[in-house]
């Protein structure tokens, strides 16, 4: 399986690879997904240069989260999940910048086949740190309107860009 890793701390360039590695044991409680997408998100560039709120070991698989399909379960994971489309949390217990991943089940969250899986990707940091930004550090009046018309508001050098195996 590939992956990107994380070798040292330093520019995205000089420091993440992409290796090939063997494909871990799935323990009772994991399961295996084939990637669909994951983005990269400005705190896994801060993780990279090494200036983020965690320190892994090297090499260190890449990527905060995800979206993909799982493959294989446990023996003490729901076998229903087999199939399923999954949302991989935001934990930096594994890393979604990969063909597949070996995930805990409770680090995962079944998501609808109906919907994009490039939106489906970045639903755990984003959205989660737009709400706090809106709702802790800012006193918005009821009457403001963030996004006019329905337009999406993007940052140009922020993203959001992908890593989409398969």
């Amino acid at each position: 399986m590939r992956q990107l890793q994380l070798v040292a701390y330093g520019e995205p360039s000089d420091v993440v690879e992409l290796n090939t590695v063997a494909e871990p044991a799935l323990g009772q409680e994991d399961v295996l997904i084939s990637m669909e997408a994951a983005p990269l998100n400005p705190s896994d560039f801060m993780l990279v240069r090494g200036i983020y709120g965690v320190r892994p070991t090297f090499p260190f698989s890449a990527g905060s989260e995800g979206v993909g399909r799982v493959t294989q379960t446990g023996s003490k994971v729901d076998v229903a999940l087999h199939g399923k489309r999954v949302l991989i949390l935001p934990t930096n217990e594994q890393g979604a910048w990969a063909d597949q991943v070996v995930v805990p089940v409770r680090n995962i969250v079944p998501v609808s086949d109906e919907a994009d899986p490039l939106q489906l990707s970045m639903i755990g940091i984003n959205p989660a740190t737009a709400y706090l930004l809106l709702n802790r550090y800012v006193s918005l009046r009821h009457s403001v309107s963030l996004f006019p018309s329905g337009r999406e508001i993007q940052h140009e050098l922020e993203g959001p860009y992908y890593f989409c195996s398969g």
